[in-house]
This record gives structure tokens, C-alpha cells and sequence, in this order.
């Protein structure tokens, strides 16, 4: 509710616009009726009427004024930042217990010190995860990793688990690949085939640059 009111108003700093004013009136309706009639479970339940109330709360201000201003826009959002927070902090609570409450005992039952050198994790995704995606992120400590690549690889635009095979065979060829020609750097063909003489020249480019200064 809070990012949807910010979305509307934040290029109308100033005097509320006739459309935002009749589609924000509309919305404190909407919100009125939800805040009316949803339940949440008890251990959510205050946190998610604070976050209605403090929209409605706020809705009314610049109705009222037909007004938005930076100020007040400024501690509406970081109020709801607040909020957030414990729903965010939640969520990852949840999720992670969940994950770790089936892979914790599965990797440590299952897996000897051999079999776990040779572990391979895939994180299956429809798209490029942001950093700090909390399942690598757990995968990393429970195999005690600082980055993708050796045993945890996440598989973009993979949608069931034989497309995700495909993705780490074709991994796996690489990797071999690499090792041979790269002296046994089998990571190097996970990397841009460019990236180290960019780096190389780029460092040449930005020093020749500062010492025609």
C-alpha cells in the first residue's frame, strides 16, 4: 500500500493533480474495506493494520490538503520502512527455517567428507537473482562457500529439473574445458572470455589517461 501511494504521487511534489486526487480518494476506499475486512494471523495482525492505518492516515492528510509535501512524503515512506522491516524480517525467518529444516540434516546425514567435495547445489530461477539472494546465500555457510561456481551454481530460465541438468552438463563441460586450457583454472570459461585482458587494458587506458594530466 505504501510503495503504491508513493508511485502516484512522487512527480506530483506540490498540488495534488485532478487525476491522482480521484484515484487516490478511490484507493482510501478500497483500503477502508480491506482494512474492514481481512484477517491476518494473529502473530502478523497488528503490524499489518499499522501499515493500512498509517496509509490511511496519510491518505487523508493529502486529500484533505491536496497537497503533497516532501516532507511529510519523506517520513510516510520511512515509517513504512519501519513497518516493513519486521514483515521482512519475518519472511526470512520463515523461509530460511523452512530450508534449513530440510537441508541441514539431508547434507549432514547423507553426504560423506568425499561425497561433499564433489557436491554440486543447483538453485533453480526464472531470472538473475540480486545480491545477497538469501538461498545462496545459506547455501554458501552450509557448504561453506564465498561464491558461486565450485559447488553451488544458480540455473537462470530453468523451470523443471531436466532443463537444470542440461544447464550444469553444459557447466561441467566448460569447467573441464577450462581447466585444460587455463592451467587448471577451471572457473575461467564462467567468466567473460575478455575479462582479464579487459581489465588488463583498462587499467592502461585510466593510467595513460591520468598521465596526460
Amino acid at each position: 500500500m505504501p510503495f503504491k501511494i508513493y508511485l502516484t504521487v512522487m512527480f506530483n511534489l506540490g498540488t495534488l493533480s485532478d487525476d491522482n486526487y480521484t484515484e487516490l480518494k478511490q484507493y482510501l476506499q478500497d483500503i477502508r474495506s480491506i482494512r474492514n475486512s481481512i484477517q491476518f494471523p494473529t502473530d502478523i495482525q497488528q503490524t499489518q493494520y499499522d501499515i493500512i492505518d498509517l496509509s490511511i492516515e496519510y491518505l487523508e492528510t493529502i486529500l484533505k490538503t491536496k497537497f503533497i509535501d516532501q516532507t511529510q512524503l519523506n517520513e510516510f515512506c520511512q515509517q513504512a520502512r519501519h513497518l516493513f522491516s519486521v514483515n521482512i524480517d519475518l519472511a526470512a525467518r520463515a523461509q530460511l527455517d523452512m530450508l534449513d529444516t530440510k537441508m541441514r540434516p539431508w547434507y549432514e546425514e547423507r553426504f560423506n567428507d568425499t561425497e561433499r567435495n564433489t557436491l554440486k547445489i543447483l538453485i533453480m530461477g526464472s531470472k538473475t537473482t540480486r545480491d545477497g539472494y538469501i538461498e545462496k546465500t545459506y547455501f554458501y555457510t552450509l557448504l561453506g562457500e564465498r561464491q558461486e561456481g565450485n559447488h553451488i551454481i544458480y540455473v537462470e530460465d530453468a523451470d523443471n529439473e531436466q532443463r537444470a541438468l542440461e544447464i550444469l552438463g553444459v557447466w561441467l563441460l566448460d569447467a573441464k574445458a577450462s581447466a585444460r586450457f587455463f592451467s587448471g583454472d577451471s572457473e575461467r570459461l564462467h567468466r567473460d572470455v575478455l575479462a582479464d585482458a579487459g581489465v588488463a587494458h583498462i587499467k592502461r587506458i585510466f593510467k595513460a589517461s591520468k598521465s596526460e594530466l
